[in-house]
């Protein structure tokens, strides 16, 4: 039996609103029925063609969102995109806890060794607090040699539950178990009457006896534990006692705290022989990130297809960037590939700022399960290179200044957040003269300076260089000259207390810290401040031409922030 076309000879198919079917339906009444003349709301036919393009209205709205509703891509509603992932055995990830690098050292910042000259090592379960009482963990043992004056521990927020009841099996199918809304991303570790389950991402790989589970999101945002059907996986028997020994909870986006706040230690501390007693300081350089509630909808909809175009497998180079950006915490990823044999990945971390510690540690374990056996892999902090942006803005007539820099940086400023950047986006002016020039109180701009506030990388070592660092806004001639130029910076911390700086691979001289060094290398005002770094550390950093097009890249997310940004509003009043 064959289908016949038909065709609605009084609405098309792509006429959708009120107004079209009504118009549409009326224009045909007009041509097949001449003599009906009056098409007033007074006319009952009219008046039940008004109703059918009201209630046909209304079910094309119900048939398109159903119809979005259907795909990843174009659903709108977290409870859809959860059982769409499911298609493609796509776990949705829990509740990611935010990291940071602590900072131990001496309370008098002298260089005397922390520990009087006895090794030793910090130990895993430290417990630390900020004032308001936000608890992070440090994550890794950390081994500190007999000279050492400071030591970096790796941290998250979270905290460990044990012993945690679960329920009994039942002997059911797809029977679940509740971990919690607070519960951290595959950190239980689950037994069954003593027997321990090995968590998997999926059951695809497993058989009828294999002790495996699986974590899912419900719609309600709640992690639950599922067990097997006896066909992938073993199906557990009725009566088993379902018990997690451990797991971790984490608050998430509120456990993101700001530099230096972590500085309360929770646990009792066993230190060695000969360690200075009370002596010591704890702070975080850097304000924590990394940390996430359950993945949201718009990250849902961006992982789940990277998810399904790897097949969780690392080869090629977009193979790379595609798994790194799968890995809890992460939101971009950038690689530098070397034939397969070595890859280095930049990591950007959700909700901004350096990733630290914890967080490449974790995405670089979460990588080598699915690389090449031949190919090293390295993950580093990419970092935001902040943008100096000045205007001057000129309203049209009768706009208040104050309206005409709201709205010129607020369009900025939500052009150029971290949401809206990615790794190397190149920053062009005409992108940014659109932004201004089209608002409706703006009558034209003159950009008087773009610069940046680099970022500088530590080389092969997590400790951040504190800095407030500017490339310098050229001033002669010669200046100019050479700030067309893109430059390659290396700084050097020496064994004096100063850092060495090389510009391109020339040595142009030893600064001190704490003071302001202005036209460093004809390019750079910085102030490199007083931490507690290691002889020998160093941190590279690029800087560009100013007042030009920017084309980024050393592996660094653009960003536009206030304290960046100098809008110069000007009143047209005649």
């Amino acid at each position: 039996m064959g289908f016949r076309k038909v065709f609605n000879p009084w609405v098309g198919y792509t006429t959708r609103s009120y107004n079209q079917i009504k118009t549409s339906a009326l224009t045909s009444l007009g041509s097949k029925v001449p003599e009906l003349t009056d098409h007033s709301e007074s006319n009952p036919l009219v008046v039940i063609l008004s109703m059918v393009a009201g209630v046909s209205e209304m079910l094309g709205y119900y048939i398109d969102n159903m119809a979005a509703e259907a795909f990843i891509v174009t659903t709108r509603r977290f409870s859809s995109a959860v059982k769409l992932v499911k298609l493609i055995d796509y776990r949705v990830k829990a509740a990611n806890p935010a990291s940071a690098d602590l900072l131990v050292s001496l309370l008098d910042g002298s260089s005397a060794p922390i520990a009087a000259g006895v090794p030793g090592t910090v130990p895993v379960g430290l417990l630390f607090s900020t004032d308001n009482g936000i608890v992070f963990i440090t994550t890794a043992a950390v081994d500190y040699t007999a000279l050492d004056t400071s030591i970096v521990l790796p941290v998250e927020q979270k905290v460990v539950d044990t012993a945690v009841a679960l329920g009994s099996t039942t002997g059911i199918i797809d029977e679940l178990f509740s971990l919690g809304l607070d519960y951290v991303d595959s950190s239980a570790v689950i037994t069954l009457d003593g027997v321990l389950y090995e968590r998997k991402e999926t059951f695809g790989f497993s058989g009828p006896n294999d002790l495996h589970y699986v974590v899912e999101i419900s719609i309600d945002k709640v992690a639950y534990a599922k067990f097997g059907d006896g066909t992938n996986g073993i199906l557990p028997s009725a009566g088993l006692t379902v018990l997690a020994t451990t797991l971790y909870r984490t608050s998430g986006l509120e456990g993101m705290v700001d530099a230096n706040t972590i500085t309360g230690l929770d646990s009792v501390w066993t230190k060695p022989f000969g360690w200075i007693p009370s002596e010591e300081t704890f702070t975080n350089p850097l304000g924590t990130s990394g940390g996430t509630d359950y993945e949201s909808l718009d990250t849902i909809k961006r992982r789940a297809p990277l998810s399904l175009r790897t097949l969780d497998r690392a080869v090629t180079k977009q193979d790379y960037q595609d798994v790194a950006e799968l890995a809890p915490g992460v939101a971009a990823a950038c690689v530098f590939y070397e034939c397969g044999k070595n890859v280095c990945i930049f990591i950007a971390p959700e909700g901004g700022g350096i990733a630290q510690t914890p967080l490449l540690s974790s995405a670089l374990a979460f990588v080598n399960l699915r690389k090449m056996v031949t190919t090293t892999v390295i993950t580093k902090p990419a970092g935001e290179t902040e943008v100096i942006y000045e205007i001057d803005v000129f309203g049209k007539f009768g706009v208040d200044a104050a309206t005409i820099q709201s709205e010129s940086e607020g369009v900025l400023l939500a052009a150029w957040a971290f949401e809206q950047s990615h790794i190397n986006k190149a920053f062009r002016i005409s992108d940014v003269v659109s932004l201004v020039d089209n608002l409706e109180v703006v009558e034209y701009l003159n950009i008087t300076r773009i610069s940046t506030k680099p970022y500088m990388r530590p080389v092969d070592h997590t400790t951040a260089l504190i800095n407030t660092a500017e490339v310098a806004v050229p001033s002669t001639p010669v200046i100019l000259a050479d700030a067309i130029l893109k430059h390659e910076w290396l700084v050097v911390y020496l064994v004096t207390g100063d850092v060495k700086v090389y510009k391109d691979a020339a040595d142009i001289g030893d600064f001190a810290l704490d003071v302001l060094h202005t036209g460093v290398g004809d390019l750079l005002d910085v102030t490199f401040t007083t931490s507690a770094y290691t002889v020998g550390e160093s941190w590279s950093f690029t800087t560009y031409p100013v007042d030009t097009n920017i084309e980024f890249d050393d592996h660094t997310i653009p960003v536009l922030s206030l304290s960046g940004l100098t809008v110069t509003s000007f009143e047209q009043l005649t």
